[in-house]
Formats: C-alpha cells, structure tokens, sequence
C-alpha cells in the first residue's frame, strides 16, 4: 500500500479534535444543568440517554476515522455523510433554541467544530487524499484481477 498522506492524517487528528472539544462542550453543558423543576431522577436519566447516544456516535466516527486510515475510499462519503448529518443536528438546535437561552460554550465551539470539520472533508477530497485513494483502490483491483 502506498505510504499515507500527510493530509489523511491531519484529516483524522482534526476529525477527532472536534470530536474532543464537542464532548467537552457537552459534559460541560449537562453537568450545569440545575433546572429546579427537573427532578433528580430525570436528570440522570436524561444524562445517561444522552451519554448513551454519544457513545453509539463516537464509536460509529472511529470506524469511519479506522477505515480512512485503512485505504477505504467508501470511508470517506460516509464520513462526509455522518458529518453533514451532524451538522444539519447542530444547525437545527440552533435554530430551535433561542440565542438568549443557548450555552455561551456551545455557541462558540459548535461554528468551531463544523468548520474544522469542514474543512478535513476537504482535505478527504482533495490533492494527496484524493490521489491516495484512488492509488489504493487501483491496487486493489489489479489484486482481485489477477
């Protein structure tokens, strides 16, 4: 296999870097959460369907981040697909919660996330990655062909 892109990797590590500061973001916003007419109970509930929905997410990114650094060109439309899901989720609680009553942190760091998301798609998509993927899958088919 032909020796990896310098821009796979940079892909991964800022994949993985939103994910870092978007789970974060999110513990910090749960374990602020006071609300005196939420009892004890649902609290705890609520935060462990959330930490179970985050679990379910994280370890469907990782494959997808495992199979880029396999070679699998497949991994990279859904990664772009995962993401954009991800993001059409941010830009709907954006829209449904007022400005006013947002968390200060998620309103600065979810831009942040998606931008640096967006751009490691890019760099999936482009220059080296791009020609390294497609290095990889000819490989791939002269084996099977031979």
């Amino acid at each position: 296999m032909p020796t990896r892109p310098s821009d796979l990797r940079e892909a991964c590590q800022l994949i993985f870097g939103a994910w870092v500061i978007a789970a974060i973001v999110m513990l910090a916003i749960f374990s602020g959460i006071e609300d005196p007419l939420m009892s004890t109970n649902y609290r705890y509930g609520l935060l462990l369907l959330f930490a179970a929905f985050k679990v379910v997410y994280s370890l469907v990114r990782f494959f997808l981040l495992c199979m880029l650094w396999l070679g699998k060109s497949w991994s990279r439309w859904a990664m772009l697909v995962y993401l954009a899901i991800t993001w059409i989720q941010f830009v709907h609680s954006f829209v449904a919660i007022p400005l006013s009553e947002s968390v200060p942190l998620a309103v600065i760091a979810g831009p942040i996330c998606v931008a640096i998301e967006a751009y490691a798609c890019f760099l999936l998509f482009s220059g080296e990655c791009a020609a390294w993927f497609s290095e990889v899958s000819n490989q791939k088919r002269a084996k099977s062909a031979a």
